[in-house]
């Protein structure tokens, strides 16, 4: 009887793992090119275009984003707080050797979340970070 209910119990484990393996095996399926086409479908061309924004294929992976610009793109920056977006080290504004709290750098461009950056914080420079 126990021998009878042990293979009960590891069967049912081994039918909960393949309906696993099945959802697993259908994300699997999808190519990375319907993946890319997939997220071009769910952009709203027409209200990305409306708000400035571009649609444009981000990251690694090449999805389709629509990317919005910052009105003060590219000024003069201490901290987030001066910008739409984050303050970024720029090497044609920061000066590395500024002391703490003194360094400077730009408003970002865009709402990409990708590329490598290090971001400026009252006037510190933080750790630089690459996403893709």
């Amino acid at each position: 009887m126990r021998n009878f209910l042990l293979l009960m119990v590891a069967l049912a484990a081994s039918s909960c793992a393949t309906q696993q393996q099945d959802k697993n095996a259908d994300t699997a399926d999808k190519t990375i090119e319907q993946m890319r086409e997939e997220s071009l479908a769910a952009i709203d061309r027409q209200a990305c275009a409306i708000a400035g924004g571009e649609i444009r294929q981000e990251g690694m992976l090449g999805m389709w984003r629509c990317v919005m610009p910052y009105p003060d793109a590219g000024e003069v920056c201490q901290s987030a707080s001066d910008c739409a977006g984050r303050c970024l080290a720029d090497d044609d504004v920061t000066d590395y050797d500024a002391a703490p709290g003194d360094m400077r750098g730009v408003c970002e461009a865009d709402d990409s979340p990708f590329g490598c950056y290090a971001e400026i914080d009252a006037g510190r420079l933080g750790a630089a970070l690459c996403v893709d």
